[in-house]
């Protein structure tokens, strides 16, 4: 694996790409994209390093989509949020074949779930979801916990991804990286949203192993109805991160 990933967040629901925000403390969706889920989520496999599709009607209304999720992964590696609220929600996501599976803290039940969650399986990662300075949780023990508490949680329970994704931050890519500090000194592979590509360097250089990018920073709705499938459609994809090709194994994608 490369030892700086770019990797571009693609919230889905009814077949679709959509845009996402938080609405008394939880996540919605904004608007649904006009354009189809495959002129969205190849092109970004193709200049990126792995997707993270992000299932919202897993998240909203306990309904994966993992139909369109395994046909997406024959195609090629991407990482999966489908809302996983119990252990046992997780071996359905890993059949579905996707490289790492994630729990995320807006949907896990308890922190005994996802204690259960991480003995099944070494392909998962843990996301943390932040909005206002808090865990985006409907668990109270998680609420109440510190981005301290929950570094500490993560090295118990030997998890060694983690995607931390600031709400807040995620399209304005301002965030203040002194929130990272209980997770930058355990050996974490770090992932993190609402930071800058500009600034790749700095990043790696502090112990970030990737940046995510929300698929909207990144892909020009504008110009992508003006240009071939075959064209550049990005706005901020760093050099170093950019696929020239398609993956050898690719397949049609819904």
């Amino acid at each position: 694996m490369k030892d700086f990933l770019s990797l571009p967040l693609i919230p889905i629901s009814d077949k679709r790409v959509v845009h996402i925000g938080v609405d008394k403390d939880y996540l919605t969706i904004l608007l649904y994209e006009s354009e189809s889920l495959r002129n969205i989520v190849i092109p970004l496999h193709k200049m990126y390093d792995i997707p993270i599709i992000m299932d919202m009607d897993g998240i909203l209304s306990y309904s994966p989509q993992l139909e369109i999720v395994k046909k997406i992964a024959r195609s090629f590696p991407i990482w999966f949020d489908g809302g996983a609220r119990f252990s046992d929600d997780i071996i359905d996501f890993l059949v579905a074949d996707v490289e790492r599976c994630c729990i995320s803290t807006k949907t896990i039940d308890s922190i005994k779930e996802l204690e259960d969650a991480v003995s099944l399986s070494d392909k998962l990662c843990l996301m943390l979801d932040i909005f206002n300075g808090e865990v985006l949780t409907r668990n109270k023990a998680l609420r109440r916990m510190t981005l301290s508490d929950l570094a500490y949680l993560v090295e118990d329970l030997g998890i060694e991804y983690v995607l931390y994704i600031d709400y807040n931050q995620l399209i304005e890519m301002k965030m203040d990286t002194k929130n990272l500090e209980p997770f930058l000194t355990r050996s974490i592979r770090l992932f993190v949203a609402g930071l800058s590509p500009a600034r790749i360097e700095k990043w790696r250089e502090i112990g970030i192993r990737g940046l995510i990018l929300y698929y909207r920073t990144i892909f020009d709705f504008k110009k992508r109805k003006l240009r071939t499938d075959e064209e550049e459609l990005y706005t901020l994809a760093p050099e170093e991160s950019r696929r020239p090709v398609p993956h050898p194994h690719a397949q049609p994608v819904p």
